[in-house]
């Protein structure tokens, strides 16, 4: 009863987390201008996907608990999205800025991830397994955004 109920509270934390970084994603795709953002925007746009998928493979561990995987966002996403929205009518968002807020999306949820992973003792192996390769592929992802960072000379969260 108690690895049901932390399978399924995790689950849906790293659900809403994914839609999180779908949805902010979505997000810097649409503050994206000019050609010479494209390279980005692509970037966004996987990142986008990969954030989906990582959510919809985690739904059956929800299911199978007999409980609904959850469909929202983290209320510290939300907030943050609404922010940058109210900032971006009033001065438009600079490449730079738009890497550094997603590197910092990445890192909140390369912590997630990790805390997740620590919690490996009251997991089943198969809900590990699919959060260790998730957790493998978003911090390449993170590294991606460093790469174009040090291509701009960003600072790093």
């Amino acid at each position: 009863m108690e690895q049901t109920k932390k399978t399924v509270d995790l689950s849906n934390k790293l659900i809403a987390l994914n839609n999180d970084r779908a949805e902010w994603y979505a997000h810097a795709i649409k503050n994206i201008t000019g050609i010479s953002n494209m390279d980005i925007k692509s970037l966004f746009e996987e990142l986008m996907e990969q954030a989906q998928q990582f959510a919809k493979e985690l739904h059956p561990f929800v299911v199978v608990n007999g409980k609904e995987p959850t469909t929202g966002t983290t209320a510290a996403g939300m907030f943050q999205r609404l922010w940058q929205d109210v900032k971006s009518t009033l001065v438009p968002i600079e490449r730079e800025e738009l890497l550094a807020k997603c590197a910092g999306v990445e890192l909140k949820a390369q912590e997630l991830y990790k805390g997740a992973i620590d919690s490996a003792p009251s997991l089943s192996e198969k809900l590990l397994e699919y959060i260790q390769i998730q957790a493998d592929t978003q911090n390449r992802s993170y590294e991606k955004i460093l790469h174009f960072q040090k291509r701009q000379n960003v600072p790093s969260p």
